[in-house]
């Protein structure tokens, strides 16, 4: 009971405080015709981006660090996740953002965005880690640097995060059509849980008879979720070729720009942290299965 009332604590706060303060330091940034419809790096001044950037970072691992220390180093990411929606959402619809400034320059800040986006996250991550009241050993995650090194850089981790952003993007291109802020967060979160899903299943195909491959969830999950946010650094660098910066207007006016330009930076990430555990988490039953071979386990599993 203690544990749950924890767990609900953490997310409320990300929920109800952390997430608004976010959005409102998202919100401060100015596009070039004075409204809010910009991304923290595609506002009239990138000094005011910058600072936005920094006060969504802090909150970001503040609602991280509230979550391990109250529960685990799931619940942080689960956190994180919540803020960077409220971000996401802040921000408005992305072909708005776009019709502002119709050039290469916004989907290569975009590109940037994205990557610092992706830094930030892991930085919440590390400070999770080591705030978290529960060991890596007894949770099964960890989130330590060499921990993300390690399933980054190891014999399935390559892969697998080629193969989560590759499913981010298809998802992307699937579900992202007109560029709204609700939409943008839908297409991200399935293209979350679809590499969640694709992203473990490739790691039980490649380790299956590895003995000496890492345990426990942080092999699966960390890179798949960097897969997913690495998705957000390489769509915008698509859209330079297509539909190509200089068709940008054109589509815009058919309503036929790809999904991967219309999905924001904060959105990417924050379905990368909703959805890629989720995804992974239905994998679970399918693994135990597959290593004890049995009919009667499934059912079981299933029951």
């Amino acid at each position: 009971m203690i544990e749950v009332v924890a767990r609900w604590t953490a997310r409320g706060m990300s929920l109800l405080v952390i997430g608004p303060l976010a959005a409102w330091a998202a919100g401060m940034v100015r596009a070039p015709d004075g409204s809010d419809t910009a991304t923290l790096l595609t506002g009239a001044t990138i000094g005011g981006g910058l600072v936005g950037l920094v006060l969504v970072g802090l909150c970001v691992i503040t609602a991280g660090a509230i979550g391990a220390r109250l529960a685990d180093r799931h619940e942080a990411v689960l956190n994180a996740g919540f803020v960077l929606a409220w971000v996401a959402w802040t921000i408005g619809a992305m072909h708005e953002v776009i019709r502002l400034s119709p050039a290469s320059g916004t989907l290569i800040r975009f590109a940037i965005e994205a990557g610092l986006l992706a830094g930030l996250v892991l930085a919440a991550w590390v400070v999770a880690d080591r705030l978290s009241r529960r060991g890596s050993d007894e949770e099964g995650f960890s989130l330590s640097p060499a921990s993300i090194a390690g399933a980054v850089g190891g014999k399935a981790g390559p892969v697998v995060v080629l193969a989560s952003a590759a499913v981010g993007l298809a998802c992307a291109w699937l579900f992202a059509r007109h560029g709204a802020p609700g939409q943008g967060l839908g297409a991200a979160f399935l293209g979350g849980l679809g590499a969640g899903v694709v992203g473990a299943q490739t790691f039980q195909s490649m380790t299956k008879d590895d003995k000496g491959a890492m345990k426990g969830a942080t092999p699966v999950l960390v890179p798949v979720m960097v897969g997913v946010m690495l998705a957000g650094v390489i769509a915008p660098v698509m859209g330079l070729f297509v539909p190509g910066s200089g068709r940008l207007i054109e589509g815009l006016s058919r309503g036929s720009l790809p999904g991967w330009v219309l999905i924001s930076p904060a959105a990417w990430c924050s379905g990368a942290l909703l959805g890629a555990p989720m995804g992974a988490a239905m994998m679970r039953p399918s693994a135990r299965d597959e290593a004890e071979g049995t009919v009667t386990s499934m059912i079981s599993h299933r029951a």
